[in-house]
């Protein structure tokens, strides 16, 4: 059954594999319409707004860029998504290996062609540290919910916490990489939070809420 298993989880890993090698032009953050005089609606222009490597930043994007631009954030939403399953698959894969190597009292033989470059990376310190993490934030935030205006993550025993403050209570649970804690809450915050009832210009503004709220947060750790 094991072996079987293992074999499915390698199929759904190539496909991964297969979509991410046609991912096209990507990138992350939110584009929304601003104006210069906002009271009068005078002056309008899109700006978008993205965190890249804990650095906030902002762009103006001329008209005639605003339809690829929307089209290359759907992409690397979709991109951050299959990373993410890709993990998961990773970590119930060798889960999987090492219990049936117990059972068979013998270490298992190293694959040289499965998940190769960035298996790599997932063998690393950095790596394990990562899928550990991504793992357990993930389940933690389970339910919870967000209070934006107050910069809080709602945790579904109903405390009211900041990013800092979950990732010290993570911390505190697991004694898990506190970076490796902090990166995984903020993509929860940009991916694994979904929204219920929202329509598409209401789920833009919501997605420019978080991204200022993410920005805001990732200039306070510069400062």
């Amino acid at each position: 059954m094991s072996t079987k298993k293992l074999k499915q989880i390698e199929n759904q890993i190539q496909k991964i594999k297969d979509e991410l090698w046609e991912i096209g032009e990507m990138r992350p953050g939110s584009l929304t319409s601003q104006y210069k005089v906002p009271k009068e609606k005078k002056g309008p222009y899109y700006q978008l707004s993205y965190t890249h490597k804990m650095r906030s930043r902002t762009q103006y994007v001329r008209v005639e860029f605003v339809d690829e631009t929307r089209q290359q954030i759907e992409v690397y939403k979709r991109f951050r998504k299959l990373i993410e399953k890709w993990i998961d698959l990773a970590i119930e894969h060798s889960q999987i290996k090492m219990k049936k190597a117990k059972r068979m009292k013998r270490v298992p033989e190293p694959s040289n062609d499965f998940m190769e470059g960035f298996s790599k990376w997932l063998e690393s310190e950095d790596g394990q540290q990562s899928m550990e993490a991504v793992d357990y934030v993930f389940e933690a935030l389970m339910g919870a919910d967000l209070d934006i205006a107050g910069r809080k993550i709602v945790w579904a025993d109903g405390q009211k916490l900041t990013i800092d403050q979950s990732v010290k209570k993570i911390y505190k649970q697991t004694g898990m990489n506190v970076e490796a804690i902090r990166s995984h809450i903020i993509g929860w915050l940009e991916l694994g939070y979904e929204p219920k009832g929202l329509d598409d210009e209401q789920m833009e503004l919501f997605e420019s809420q978080i991204n200022v709220w993410i920005n805001e947060y990732g200039n306070s750790l510069i400062k």
